[in-house]
């Protein structure tokens, strides 16, 4: 039986997929006074892939975040537990039958249109939908504690401060785990890059371009020529994809991939901070919707 004065959330997915879920969480506990628990039940140790997906570690735990971290249980390496199968089974069901979810204090859709009428109810969170309204009502308190790093490294403090000296464009090329599932999340073609370099380099006054990437060694070199990039940044230089967020954060704008992460970073940056995002057609998941185009100085742009 859920409990009413608390507010669990079953973190999910990849560091992108946890924040969302996080600042719901964090959102609904403080609106409804309630206790916020971070659960890691469903999170592996350590990343791994079971059936072609990358899975991946808690992060919540490298910022100064609110709420409690808690597990009752941890998921086995390369492979699922029962427990993680039954909460498969209710997320499924928020899906089918929303209002029986909602009926048992749950919210499990992952469709965003399946909010229940009474939030104030909600006693489990068991969906990574990216709620992004309540993200944005809370930008700067998150700001603040993605900002608040607990033990960030050597590597990190030096590329911050070049950040903050040089202030370029970062650009943002998610590979890693996105290949293989086109259909997913579409291939960015390099002219989106370059359309984006431009429009950006119309509005502000800097030549200087970094590249951030989860897999540095698949930029075509002639990309990065063309991009006039000085750095390309992977996890070789920082392994941390918490303090990649956060570096990213610190450009003077962002062009964006279709990505959770590339969306955290353009939250957490100044506002008003340029970011260019893509809206691809050939992908099935859009990272970056029509709630984005409000946001001061972000532009989404329609791709193929």
């Amino acid at each position: 039986m859920a409990d009413p004065v608390k507010l669990q959330v079953f973190l999910r997915g990849g560091l992108g997929n946890q924040l969302f879920q996080y600042s719901t969480g964090l959102y609904l506990s403080e609106k409804f006074d309630k206790e916020l628990v971070l659960r890691t039940d469903l999170l592996p140790l350590s990343k791994d892939v079971v059936g072609g997906i990358s899975r991946w570690p808690e992060q919540i735990s490298g910022f100064r975040h609110s709420g409690i971290l808690s597990k009752k249980v941890d998921q086995p390496e390369n492979s699922t537990n029962l427990f993680s199968k039954y909460m498969q089974g209710m997320r499924m069901l928020g899906d089918w039958v929303p209002s029986l979810s909602s009926r048992i204090n749950w919210l499990s859709s992952e469709t965003t249109a399946r909010l229940p009428d009474r939030l104030d109810r909600i006693a489990i969170i068991n969906s990574y939908a990216p709620f992004k309204e309540m993200a944005l009502e809370n930008r700067i308190k998150l700001r603040e504690q993605l900002t608040s790093l607990v033990a960030p490294s050597e590597n990190f403090l030096s590329m911050r401060s070049d950040l903050e000296q040089h202030r370029p464009i970062i650009v943002h090329i998610r590979r890693g785990d996105y290949v293989g599932l086109e259909r997913l999340y579409g291939d960015l073609d390099p002219k989106y890059y370059l359309e984006g370099l431009g429009y950006m380099k119309a509005q502000i006054n800097t030549e200087k371009t970094w590249i951030f990437s989860d897999s540095p060694e698949e930029v075509p070199r002639e990309l990065a020529v063309s991009l006039e990039a000085e750095r390309v940044i992977g996890p070789a230089d920082i392994p941390c994809p918490l303090e990649n967020l956060v570096l990213m954060s610190l450009g003077t704008a962002i062009i964006a991939a279709n990505s959770t992460f590339s969306w955290w970073s353009g939250l957490i940056s100044s506002e008003g901070q340029p970011l260019v995002a893509p809206r691809s057609a050939s992908a099935w998941t859009h990272n970056f919707s029509d709630v984005d185009d409000s946001i001061p100085g972000w532009k989404v742009l329609n791709v193929a």
